[in-house]
């Protein structure tokens, strides 16, 4: 992460620590502790002058005066024998050590302010900024419709809603809640079943006209074939099928490419070629007979969607209200 590089730079905000040196506290740990351990309001100061690129804005966001600020932080560049801000009437920005120095201090403070913020949350009104990351389709088909009536019940909750088909991790990318479909690799968190669905492979009655439906899964390789790109690896993605009884990966030359699954399923509406396709994506398409299946007897056992979130002794009120409305929505569906 960047800081105080250019005047125009959007800052991001930050609930800062506040610690005042005359805390009995403060002071016990600081004599035990040497080195910068004694000087960690210099390195919360130092951090939120270069988010917001303003001395009077930190000071103001930190509840102390400019002056008392400026001392602090000249005190950790005493300690550090560097110096961390070049210092002008107009602004203040980084030196190639003070940038070096946020990049590392930045995310140890974050993650305090994040537990911190979680301990506070767990015992409150459900409250606070809520990061979910979920598969594109499964995104527009529930996520976009459950929110609104969401938001009405628990209005202190802020979604920051990511609609991508990466592989994420809730621990490793700092991530609240993460829905996504199929296999869930192991880690440190909680992963639960929010319901099932399969994948199909269909064609419109218009394209099953005038190419045929294939038999068998080498069939494939002479028909027109709409794949999803992989998210991770920018390839298409493998199609997934059951034969003689095992679950068999195929890889196919596409006709069509395409990075996001709605745009697949209105490229098969429209008769462009054969896509294998989630049956909750395409039930309704299936039900009026929009679509017609085909390779039945090859399909894969049944999978669904997850619902993950971190293992912790203590799970945010908003993430637990979160996942249970989520739950509650899904089974009216």
């Amino acid at each position: 992460m960047r800081a105080c590089h250019s005047e125009s730079a959007p800052f991001p905000t930050i609930t800062m620590i506040r610690m005042s040196e005359n805390d009995p506290v403060w002071e016990s740990t600081s004599r035990r502790r040497p080195g910068i351990a004694r000087n960690f309001s210099g390195v919360i100061g130092f951090i939120n002058v270069a988010l917001t690129g303003s001395l009077a804005e930190a000071s103001r966001q930190l509840g102390v005066s400019s002056p008392s600020l400026s001392k602090s932080i000249a005190r950790l560049e005493s300690q550090l024998n560097v110096r961390l801000l070049e210092r002008s009437n107009r602004k203040m920005t980084l030196t190639a050590e003070g940038t070096l120095f946020f990049e590392e201090c930045f995310p140890a403070v974050e993650h305090i302010n994040r537990i911190a913020g979680d301990l506070a949350g767990s015992a409150a009104e459900p409250a606070g900024n809520l990061r979910v990351s979920c598969s594109m389709s499964f995104g527009r088909m529930y996520i976009a419709k459950m929110l609104p009536a969401f938001s009405t019940l628990f209005p202190g909750i802020q979604i920051d809603l990511d609609l991508n088909d990466r592989s994420v991790d809730p621990v490793r990318d700092s991530v609240d809640v993460v829905i996504r479909y199929g296999e869930v690799s192991k880690g440190d968190f909680v992963a639960r079943r929010l319901c099932d669905s399969g994948l199909v492979v269909c064609a419109s009655p218009a394209y099953l006209a005038q190419f045929g439906a294939p038999l068998a899964i080498d069939d494939l390789l002479r028909h027109r074939l709409i794949l999803q790109r992989n998210a991770d690896s920018g390839r298409p993605a493998e199609w997934v099928f059951h034969q003689n009884g095992e679950t068999v990966k195929r890889r196919f030359n596409g006709y069509t490419v395409a990075n996001d699954a709605d745009l697949i399923r209105q490229a098969a509406l429209g008769g462009l070629g054969l896509a294998q396709l989630d049956s909750r994506q395409i039930g309704q398409h299936l039900d009026s007979g929009a679509l017609h299946p085909v390779l039945t007897g090859y399909a894969p056992p049944a999978s669904g969607y997850f619902v993950c979130y971190r293992n912790r002794p203590r799970t945010p009120s908003r993430v637990k209200v979160f996942v249970d409305y989520l739950f509650s929505y899904l089974a009216g569906c």
